[in-house]
């Protein structure tokens, strides 16, 4: 892993697609953090959802990842991905 790198750099492939390039994404808070660590799977994952499948560790306590979105029926997935924010314990 490149040092230094933030999580700007990181999710740039997720968030600069156009469709999310004017949606609300809390995460973009952390944009300028720096990343101590990246998980690739759900394991360890400090937050409440159980099916984030990348996430990082940030310089500031914090851990964003990526998940799918689910419909409004909990099925199918959503239009867009979600980037959930929790506290590393």
């Amino acid at each position: 892993m490149r040092n230094k790198l933030t999580l700007a750099e990181d999710f740039a492939p997720w968030w600069n697609l156009p469709k999310y390039l004017k949606k609300d994404i809390p995460a973009r808070e952390f944009s300028n953090c720096k990343i101590i660590m990246k998980h690739g799977s759900n394991s360890g994952w400090p937050g409440e959802q159980r099916d984030v499948e990348y996430w990082v560790e940030l310089d500031n306590g914090f851990a964003v990842g990526f998940r799918h979105g689910r419909s409004e029926s909990g099925i199918r997935r959503a239009r867009y991905a979600e980037f959930p924010v929790a506290k590393v314990k």
